[in-house]
Parts: structure tokens; C-alpha cells; sequence
């Protein structure tokens, strides 16, 4: 298992927690007491409320987020274990989600750190024999920055995000705490537990991941429920690499390189992303008063702000980040829709590989590779079998980002008469054509090169102008007739001269 960078204070917090925590029990209402808010008034507002979710969506006690964290003397612990014929190791070991009944003296109180209104909530609305809650156990001698650390977990009724949830998961699993790790997981919706699964195998994107979510600030915009779309668009090489630019371009930014990204919070990220200081003077401005003021980079002294600008006010590109990535998976899956209409990418290659293996060095030159400087317009520069597949591939990938809106994927309905239609038929058949030669011209060759090839891109567009010039159900073509008609129009458009290439670029 890799391992992931972890802050000083999460690492010692974590250590510190394993020791202590003791598992999940079910105790009596009656035994929970809150001598750490009995200065503070209940508020009957609250407790109203949840006794108004509780009775309409069920008193969900059962639920990891809703257990109530408690601290116990080791004495009172192993008396309360002996007298309910438990072990502290079948508290961490339970894994049905029910934990066992612990059974404490008479009169005994547990002493709770959070979860006060909730606990009144049920004690009003739970008849007596079902007046019970969880708990998380932990010994009593916790250090202050632990107590804190339970206190701002269990406090926290919003939902914590899949990012936060992510990097739990991640630290438990470092630190080999199962129970808390299966407890994290369970709190994830079934599409991002799927997509954590699908992380799991694929290691590279996952390490990947990890690395920039090392940055506390990136943390929420992960979306797990979202992996199988990014696993199944088959560009694993293309993915990787824009999550790995994300962490270099912020390694580079920072003083210290990559122990600051520690330090990166959420404000600083969403300060910052898709900004570009260095082309926009909007940007600047903008962006060197609030790194000023201390509103960005707050965790860094005003000296390590100023080193930051000096680099951060130079940056031409738009800044990324994980929400630009996501962002912009959805461009990146339209455009290899796009690739895959030139070959087939099986089950275990990725489109990048698929192409690899299509190329064949046809209508190539030894010593040189080719590049498409205007539409149909290329120059050779000097390179070898690998430049000539490197900058093949990009090329395509160039092609398929300035057409893909002539592109769609193809519909699965087969329309196999002739009547007239209104509707256009999806990919235009000249761009799908010239996107073929394109890539019989840079080396590649497949069957579905060919099969793009043969088709007539004209006599497609002459087709599909008389089908569409008459409304549908209305008007069919005699079979003999339209081809007759195509023909026509295709002569017509042989009529048409071409422009010279330097009128044409700069048209």
C-alpha cells in the first residue's frame, strides 16, 4: 500500500485514537449524562425538531454519523465488560452494524462529549424498554486535540463530503483501523461506494488522486460517484496526467514545495482556480489584494505570500484544480468518443493503447514525422517511429477537440426506410471523412479507418438534403430515383474550386 502524506497532527491524532477508542456500544438513555454542556441551556427548539425527524423518518440510532462519543475509566470499563459477558475486542469486532448491550451500574453516568439534543429527543419520544442509544467508547485520558477532534466530528450534522470521507477512509486503511475505515465507507451513497471499488482497481489513477487531495482545499470537489464515467471513457494515460499537472503546478507555487500543500485550505483553491494572473489583469488585481489582505494562502506568513505572487503573478494558463478536472472530463469523454469511431479498444486497453497498436507506419517517410499546421495544410520536421506515434496521437486528439460537436456518438436506432426526415443525422459525414484521412495520413490504419474512408461524404450530404427537404410520413423516395438524385448533387459539388492554402488559412 502506498503511502499517503498525512500532517503531523493527523498522524499523532490518529495514533492516539486507535489506542483509545475501545468500539461501539448500546447503553441505556438513562446512563448518558453531559457535565461539558450542563453550563449551557438546551435549546427545546432543537430538541423539538428532532423529535419531529425522528418520529417522521425513524430514529436512525443505528447510523454511524448519529452515535454519541463517550469516555470511560478503564476500571468502569472492564466492570461494565464482565458484567455483560463482553471483551473489549467483541466491541471492535462487531461487523453486523448492531452493536452488543453493555450494562452499567445502577445509577452510573457515562460521560458523553457531544450529542446532547439528540439523547432529550429520544428520552421524550422513546417508550422506556426501547430508551437506548450508541456510543463510541473511548478511555478517558484523551489529549485535548483528540477531545477537539471528537467533539467538531460528532457536532458536524451536515453530511461530510465524499472528499472528507475519502481521506478518512485512506488514513484508517494507512493506519490498518478497519473499524473506522468500514465505518466511513458505510457512510458513502451506493454510486460512490462503486466508485471507490473501481479506485481500488485502478491504482494509478487512485495514487494520482491521492496526491492532490494531500491539499485539504481540494477535498470537497472530489466525486466518487462520478469514477466509473472517468474509468470508462478509456483514457487512463490522458486522466493521470492532467491530476498529476494539478499537483505539480501547486508544488511549484508554494515555498517548500510539497510539505506546504499541507497548508492548502479551501478558501486559497476556490480563490484561485481557473484564474490566470499572468493574461488577465482583472485576475491580478483581484487576485494579489486578497493574497494581500491574507483572504488566500492564509496559512503562510506575509513573507512566504509575497515569494508566492512573485510566481503566482506570472502564470499565463488557467490555474486547476480537482473541480476543473472534473469539469473537464466531461470535454475529455466527448472527445474520445470521437477517437474510438477509428479503432476498437477492447476491454483492457485504453484509447491511447488501441491507437498504438493501430499504427503502422503507412504513408510515412524514415526520419521524419508529420504535422498539421491548417486544415489539410502539413509540414515534416525531423523525429523517428516514436514521434511519428506521439505526435500522431495528439493530432487526432487536436482534430477530435475542434470537431467534436460533428461528431455525437451514433444513435442505437436504425432507420432503415427512405421516408423523409427533419431531424439531422448526428456526426456530419465530410468532418467523420477527413477525420478518417487524417489519420491514414499520420500512419494509422484500421478497419474502421477504412470503413469511414469508403464512405462518400458527399454523397451522404446530398442524401441526406433530399431526405430532409420533405416532412416525414408524408413523402418517399423512389429507390431508383434517389440515387439518381444523389448523383446530381454530387456532380454539383465537384463544380466547386478549391482555395489556394494561403487564402484559405488566413480566411
Amino acid at each position: 500500500m502506498r503511502r499517503l502524506r498525512f500532517s503531523e497532527q493527523e498522524v499523532r491524532i490518529g495514533a492516539e485514537r486507535r489506542v483509545k477508542y475501545q468500539g461501539a456500544v448500546r447503553v441505556k438513555l438513562e446512563v448518558l449524562h453531559f457535565p461539558q454542556e450542563e453550563g449551557r441551556e438546551l435549546s427545546r427548539e432543537n430538541v423539538e425538531r428532532l423529535k419531529e425527524v425522528f418520529q417522521t423518518d425513524h430514529v436512525r440510532r443505528l447510523e454511524p454519523r448519529n452515535y454519541v462519543p463517550a469516555i470511560v475509566e478503564q476500571t468502569d470499563l472492564a466492570n461494565a465488560l464482565q458484567a455483560s459477558g463482553f471483551s473489549v475486542k467483541d466491541l471492535l469486532t462487531t461487523t453486523d452494524g448492531n452493536p452488543p448491550t453493555l450494562k452499567f451500574p445502577s445509577r452510573y453516568r457515562l460521560t458523553c462529549l457531544h450529542g446532547r439534543h439528540r439523547v432529550q429527543a429520544g428520552r421524550e419520544i422513546l417508550p422506556q424498554a426501547d430508551a437506548w442509544w450508541i456510543v463510541d467508547l473511548y478511555l478517558a485520558d484523551l489529549s485535548p486535540e483528540l477531545t477537539a477532534t471528537l467533539v467538531e466530528e460528532y457536532a458536524n450534522e451536515k453530511k461530510p463530503s465524499d472528499g472528507e470521507i475519502y481521506w478518512k477512509i485512506r488514513q484508517y486503511e494507512q493506519e490498518r483501523n478497519f473499524c473506522f475505515k468500514n465505518r466511513w465507507k458505510a457512510i458513502l451513497k451506493t454510486t460512490s461506494r462503486r466508485g471507490l471499488r473501481q479506485l481500488d482497481d485502478h491504482e494509478e489513477l487512485a495514487a494520482a488522486i491521492d496526491d492532490v487531495m494531500v491539499m485539504p482545499g481540494m477535498r470537497d470537489d472530489l466525486r466518487l460517484s462520478t469514477i466509473h464515467k472517468i474509468t470508462g471513457m478509456k483514457c487512463d494515460e490522458q486522466v493521470v496526467h492532467y491530476l498529476e499537472d494539478i499537483k505539480e503546478f501547486w508544488s511549484k507555487l508554494l515555498p517548500g514545495g510539497k510539505a506546504s500543500l499541507l497548508r492548502v485550505d479551501r478558501a486559497t483553491v476556490k480563490g484561485v482556480e481557473l484564474k490566470a494572473p499572468g493574461n488577465s489583469k482583472r485576475d491580478s488585481q483581484v487576485l494579489h489584494g486578497q493574497l494581500l489582505s491574507g483572504q488566500i494562502f492564509s496559512s503562510f506568513s506575509p513573507e512566504e505570500r509575497e515569494d508566492i505572487w512573485n510566481r503566482l503573478r506570472h502564470t499565463d494558463r488557467l490555474i486547476p484544480s480537482l473541480f476543473t478536472f472534473f469539469e473537464d472530463v466531461k470535454y475529455l469523454n466527448t472527445c474520445a468518443d470521437c477517437l474510438k469511431r477509428l479503432v476498437k479498444v477492447s476491454r483492457k486497453e485504453t484509447v491511447s493503447m488501441a491507437l498504438d497498436h493501430k499504427f503502422t507506419d503507412v504513408n510515412q517517410i524514415s526520419g521524419q514525422y508529420i504535422v498539421e499546421i491548417g486544415e489539410s495544410l502539413f509540414i515534416t520536421r525531423p523525429g523517428g517511429t516514436g514521434d511519428r506515434i506521439n505526435w500522431g496521437k495528439r493530432q487526432l486528439w487536436l482534430y477530435a477537440m475542434r470537431h467534436y460537436r460533428d461528431m455525437p456518438p451514433d444513435s442505437k436506432k436504425k432507420e432503415k426506410d427512405l421516408l423523409a426526415k427533419v431531424e439531422c443525422y448526428g456526426a456530419d459525414e465530410t468532418v467523420l471523412y477527413e477525420f478518417a484521412a487524417l489519420a491514414d495520413r499520420l500512419g494509422f490504419a484500421s478497419r474502421e479507418i477504412d470503413h469511414l474512408k469508403r464512405r462518400s461524404s458527399d454523397r451522404e450530404t446530398a442524401r441526406n438534403a433530399l431526405l430532409k427537404a420533405r416532412k416525414p410520413g408524408r413523402y418517399r423516395y423512389d429507390d431508383t430515383m434517389l440515387e439518381m438524385h444523389v448523383d446530381d448533387i454530387v456532380r454539383m459539388f465537384m463544380t466547386a474550386c478549391p482555395l489556394a492554402h494561403e487564402r484559405a488559412i488566413s480566411s
